[in-house]
């Protein structure tokens, strides 16, 4: 930053979502450490992607399923849980799911799934977890303007940031999740048309990376319409 620039930070605004950090050296999300499986993961990271010491939710849960078969469920904080399994290697899915708000604005569902292969591990490695930040342009209210056409940037962040993207879809609800239409993502912004003016707009990414682990993010009531 140059002498006398001005830079402006926006906190607690909208899209909350999951947050990995990017900075080198940083701790890992997700760790395997011999039988052990750790998540540590800001599921309700706001927009810029700070992830606050006290995030405003209602319910919280963290599960681990290997090989299809339920290993155990977490609740307290979102995004945070610590499960022991068996040595051997298997296919893992570890879901963490947070609803928001505090009571003044309306309520938002965070939920992240990831899928991955591991083992036991002789020393603390990472897990390949991966998320999707939306970026759109919003008021702040966390509101956009109706009808108008979208362009939300879309960036990925994690292990398939490093290792490549195999695929990745966008979708998006204005009727809370019920139905869902998948959306161009052109030059990593993902596009549509904002709906009519007191609704709301959910945002899905599905991912794979091109070792085949997986993420599926769903943000219902990502940002609503004014």
């Amino acid at each position: 930053m140059r002498a006398g620039a001005t830079t402006t930070h926006t906190f607690d605004n909208a899209v909350f979502g999951p947050a990995l950090a990017t900075a080198p050296g940083a701790r890992p999300a997700g760790v395997r450490d011999g039988a052990a499986l750790s998540l540590d993961v800001p599921l309700l990271a706001d927009g810029e992607g700070h992830a606050p010491s006290a995030p405003r939710f209602h319910a919280t849960t963290t599960t681990l399923h290997r090989d299809g078969v339920l290993i155990g469920t977490r609740r307290g904080e979102p995004g945070r849980g610590t499960f022991t399994t068996t040595p051997g290697a298997a296919s893992y899915r570890l879901t963490a799911t947070a609803t928001r708000g505090d009571g003044t604005a309306p309520r938002g569902r965070v939920t992240a799934a990831w899928t991955f292969t591991s083992a036991a591990t002789t020393r603390p490695t990472a897990l390949p977890l991966s998320t999707v930040r939306f970026a759109p342009a919003l008021g702040l209210d966390g509101t956009a303007p109706a009808g108008t056409r979208a362009r939300v940037p879309v960036t990925v962040q994690g292990a398939a940031a490093g290792s490549g993207v195999r695929s990745l879809t966008v979708s998006v609800s204005t009727d809370n999740g019920t139905t869902w239409t998948r959306v161009p993502v052109p030059d990593g912004h993902a596009t549509f048309r904002n709906p009519t003016a007191g609704r709301s707009v959910s945002l899905r990414a599905e991912l794979t990376d091109t070792k085949g682990n997986t993420l599926t993010q769903t943000l219902t009531n990502a940002y609503r319409t004014r």
